[in-house]
């Protein structure tokens, strides 16, 4: 496996290039290895049963030798409130320096943002204003050759530095010498792609002053550089492993889809041949197929044209295709569920059986509801003992505001109901018949100074009285003394709360009367109030968790859908800047794929299932039909991950309130 520590200028400039994380870590520990109280750094921590790195800070020194004390994050604390933080005394040898970013991250970040710039001239550069003859072509050429002398650059220090990489499992060179070089340069994915993203400059170059098509097919190759930034995700080979795991099954799907696909277009062909409303687009079997794909997806650009006999096929092609496509669907989706979860749950244990986890569920849920028991009797408790009129008013506040009781749950119910109405109110005023009826005009201003009224009460209680809250999980208080009261105000929920009502009295303030109360700009921030049910549905924070279970996964599932949206963006640019398409309503649209960002909004709606425009020419056809495949395993996929998330939230969430 990878050294952690560089034997020779080979393997640091490796290390350098591959393991920029680490060559940090390496290189800061090599200025400093004593942990000192205070030092930030990455710890192994208990959290119940298992083992998890948190960043914390070094806090004390152990009771024991070779021991420290570290200060972190609840990781279970909730994500929208101020972070609970909690301690634990730890072997010296479970926590290790956080590394700065360094010299390699640096480089690193420096190769992204190039790469990101390259991509957004590449697009500027097709639309009239920044295009060849003006000013910022000239920047753009600047920025190219900038660019690819860091990437060439960057691949002679990667074809030098290749023969320090060594196999993960045997620790076994995997290239020695000038054959080894030679070798890493011809097979290895991403030495292919460092080429692929220099050569179409040196190709251009070459070929100076000839605009042929080959060398703009050539120049659009940049967008390779893109896929550069996958060397650290290796988001695609985890697509490459899916897809060898399902692949027997996809050929079986795939071979039953083809079969049915040419019987359709079959089908479809000999109904509408003759039918002359369709201008000709169903005139032989292949012009039928790209229609048929199309029916399959669940979209029918022709149904107006269509004749009996064909509107009956494409209502069993309909039929077919919302049956057939949720094969390669749940495919896709139980692959990267299971991928999901392997990456999740790596320090579980494998054996755990369905039933064992469903009982470890329930026992944090009824874990919680007993620490929220306790809560509420504290907080009744404190209520009942409290001195004096000013802490007894105050515990009080503490108790009805956190839902405790009948009078709290009464609150809740009131606080939703106003909201509630806040939310019709201004759906209704912002049509005409509800903005011109002063009936509706007076009780919407009403409902809305009733609830500026109650909102602004409970945001001062809030603030006044949440240094004697509880944290719902842990059972500890959340916020102290005046500290705690800043830490809640800036907190999701305070900003919250203040944005609910700070805006009308910043509007009646400058305005002078209330008739800004039906303005277009309040009813917007109006809306904000609906994020006040947030502190009983936890439906924000149920994504938040999903997202931080799956998060490796969504991003890496993001940057592919944004290479591909880009590549197939761009060869829809190349296979239609020439060619007139026609709406479904027979509009021509001259040269709807002028520029790169008219090709990127149309190849957003046929990704996500839309066909807009009716024709295409037969190499736009043939990459509508790819389109379509892929948009089916990146849907899968996604359902995948965020199946396999809200799963595995929701076990280790449970229930958050009772307020039911």
């Amino acid at each position: 496996p990878m050294k952690s520590t560089p034997e020779s200028f080979i393997d640091a400039l490796h290390m350098f290039l591959w393991k920029p994380n680490l060559y940090d870590d390496w290189y800061w520990h090599g200025l400093s290895t004593e942990l000192e109280l205070g030092q930030k750094v990455i710890a192994e921590v208990q959290d119940g049963e298992d083992t998890i790195r948190v960043d914390g800070t070094i806090n004390q020194w152990g009771d024991s030798k070779g021991t420290v004390v570290v200060s972190y994050p609840d990781p279970n604390s909730h994500a929208f409130c101020c972070v609970l933080r909690l301690e634990q005394q730890v072997d010296v040898s479970a926590v290790r320096r956080k590394t700065p970013y360094g010299f390699a991250c640096a480089f690193e970040a420096a190769i992204l943002f190039l790469i990101a710039l390259n991509i957004l001239t590449f697009i500027l550069e097709t639309l009239p204003y920044f295009g060849k003859g003006t000013k910022w072509n000239s920047a753009f050429d600047v920025l190219e050759d900038i660019s690819v002398g860091v990437f060439t650059l960057e691949y002679f220090m990667r074809f030098y530095a290749c023969v320090g990489a060594r196999d993960e499992a045997t620790g076994e060179l995997l290239y020695q010498g000038v054959a080894g070089r030679f070798k890493y340069a011809v097979t290895d994915f991403y030495a292919l792609l460092d080429l692929a993203a220099i050569l179409p400059f040196y190709v251009d170059l070459v070929l100076v002053d000839v605009d042929i098509a080959p060398t703009t097919f050539l120049r659009a190759l940049r967008l390779l550089r893109l896929l550069k930034a996958d060397r650290e995700a290796d988001m695609l080979s985890k697509f490459d492993d899916v897809i060898v795991e399902i692949g027997p099954m996809l050929v079986a799907t795939g071979y039953v889809g083809v079969v049915f696909w040419l019987l359709a277009a079959t089908a479809m062909y000999y109904c509408e041949k003759d039918n002359e409303e369709l201008g000709g687009r169903m005139s032989s079997i292949p012009g039928a197929m790209y229609f048929t794909m199309q029916m399959l997806m669940g979209e029918f650009v022709l149904n107006n044209q269509f004749t009996v006999p064909g509107k009956c096929v494409a209502t069993v092609i309909a039929i077919f295709g919302a049956i057939f496509f949720s094969i390669p669907v749940g495919l896709f989706g139980g692959a990267f569920l299971s991928l999901a979860g392997g990456e999740d749950d790596e320090d579980e244990d494998e054996d755990e059986d369905d039933e064992a986890a469903e009982d470890k569920a329930k026992q944090e849920e009824e874990k919680e509801k007993a620490v929220r028991q306790a809560n509420q009797n504290r907080a009744w408790k404190a209520v009942d003992e409290a001195d004096g009129c000013y802490l007894k008013s105050r515990a009080a506040s503490c108790y009805v505001l956190s839902a405790y009781g009948m009078l709290g749950k009464g609150f809740t119910y009131l606080t939703m109901i106003l909201i509630g109405l806040t939310v019709v109110t201004t759906i209704v005023d912002s049509t005409k018949e509800g903005h011109d009826n002063d009936t509706f005009r007076s009780f919407e201003l009403v409902i809305e100074l009733l609830c500026i009224c109650i909102f602004t009460v409970e945001y001062v209680l809030r603030v006044w009285c949440v240094i004697d809250s509880f944290d719902e999980r842990s059972g500890m208080k959340e916020y102290t003394a005046c500290r705690g009261r800043i830490s809640f105000i800036l907190s999701f929920f305070g900003l919250v709360d203040l944005l609910s009502v700070l805006p009308f009295y910043i509007a009646v303030s400058i305005a002078g009367n209330l008739d800004v109360v039906s303005t277009p700009v309040m009813q917007v921030l109006r809306l904000v109030r609906i994020l006040k049910i947030e502190r009983t549905i936890s439906a924000f924070t149920l994504f938040d968790n999903v997202w931080s279970q799956s998060r490796t996964l969504l991003i890496g599932l993001g940057y592919v859908v944004i290479v591909l949206w880009l590549v197939f963006s761009c060869l829809m640019y190349l296979a239609e800047r020439h060619h007139k398409s026609v709406a479904p309503d027979d509009d021509i649209v001259d040269h709807p794929y002028t520029n790169m960002l008219e090709a990127m909004w149309y190849t957003l709606l046929n990704i996500t299932g839309e066909f807009p425009l009716g024709d295409y020419s037969v190499a736009g056809k043939m990459l509508g039909i790819f389109m379509v495949i892929f948009a089916i395993e990146l849907y899968g996929a996604a359902s995948g991950v965020f199946a396999e998330g809200f799963q595995s939230a929701v076990e280790k969430t449970g229930t958050r309130k009772d307020v039911w």
